[in-house]
């Protein structure tokens, strides 16, 4: 399940269309979704337990690298993080630097992932892959922004890296049957 599997649905490859309305729609269509999505889970956990989310939003960050390869859906993650930022009332504090640099790792770790390992995980290893990097990339932003002891982070690290696990597979699965669905 995590190992490779029949997605159908290829980006677009082609720089002419990238360039195209329905390439634009389509980021745009991805961006709508994945701010509401983000809106929608902030309203279920509070802004002080933003590392035991299930990360919604990311699902649609994993159908647009495959609707629209990495480029793509590093639009779609800044403009996710910045206005549903600026909608919550959190733009450019601490939870909006952490979510912003943490999603563009994320993003950028599942692309590649993506791109160098293509036959050989599904959707749900890449979530896994995403997932990860975004809880280690929040640790770091945190250690440096806020100066958490690492001591405390040495205990909190096991219990992340699980959760990460969860909500990859979570996530991934979701994004998983979309991607078949759609392709």
């Amino acid at each position: 399940m995590l190992l490779h599997s029949e997605t159908k649905v290829e980006a677009y490859s082609d720089t002419s269309l990238r360039n195209s309305d329905q390439y634009i729609l389509l980021i745009s269509l991805l961006s709508a979704l994945a701010i509401v999505l983000q809106i929608i889970e902030s309203m279920i956990f509070p802004p002080q337990v933003i590392w035991f989310r299930i990360g919604l939003a990311n699902c649609i960050s994993i159908i647009a690298i495959y609707l629209v390869g990495l480029s793509g859906a590093l639009y779609v993650v800044i403009t996710r993080t910045i206005l549903a930022s600026i909608f919550l009332g959190t733009f450019l504090s601490p939870p909006f630097v952490i979510s912003f640099l943490s999603g563009i790792a994320s993003v950028i770790s599942m692309g590649i992932a993506k791109n160098v390992f293509k036959n050989f995980f599904s959707p749900i290893g890449i979530s896994i892959i995403g997932a990860l990097s975004h809880n280690l990339t929040q640790i770091a932003v945190v250690v440096m922004m806020l100066g958490f002891s690492l001591e405390l982070i040495r205990y909190l690290l096991p219990i992340l890296m699980i959760g990460s696990l969860l909500a990859g597979f979570i996530t991934g699965y979701v994004a998983k049957n979309v991607i078949i669905r759609i392709g």
